[in-house]
């Protein structure tokens, strides 16, 4: 499926690679002798940011820094900063990216939300019925 996305004209190919990139970042990290440098940020914040620019779906990836041993940290508080430093940076630069640079009428968006929201709330089970049907309809 890997390279069937590689292949395709869409964003998701990029995105995947990117994810690629900060998932085996955090496990050279893991397992590399090396302490944590200040330049050892850039990477993970690049990519964190590209990801969660163009789908939020992928923020519990950014749960894989905190298993980066303490012992690859000179001490606390560099440990604590790296974390603090890349959590407030990349959301940080997501609003900004999101709400600042690609303004957009925010009326529509939200108003759409709010619908589909009240709509699956006020109508629990019909959710089951319409992926159901999305699925019947795409696979077969």
């Amino acid at each position: 499926m890997f390279v069937q996305q590689m292949a395709s004209l869409s964003y998701d190919a990029t995105l995947n690679s990117v994810a690629v990139l900060f998932i085996a970042y955090i496990i050279k990290h893991l397992y590399d002798k090396t302490k944590i440098r200040k330049r050892d940020i850039i990477i993970p914040i690049i990519s964190a940011i590209v990801m969660l620019t163009v789908k939020i779906v992928y923020l519990p990836i950014m749960v894989l820094i905190f298993f980066i041993p303490k012992e690859k940290f000179n001490n606390k508080k560099q440990r604590i900063t790296y974390y603090i430093s890349i959590l407030l940076i990349v959301l940080i630069l997501n609003y900004v990216i999101k709400n600042i640079l690609f303004v957009s009428n925010g009326d529509i968006i939200n108003d759409s939300f709010s619908k589909q929201l009240n709509y699956i709330l006020s109508n629990p089970f019909d959710i089951f019925k319409i992926a159901y049907n999305t699925i019947r309809i795409n696979l077969w």
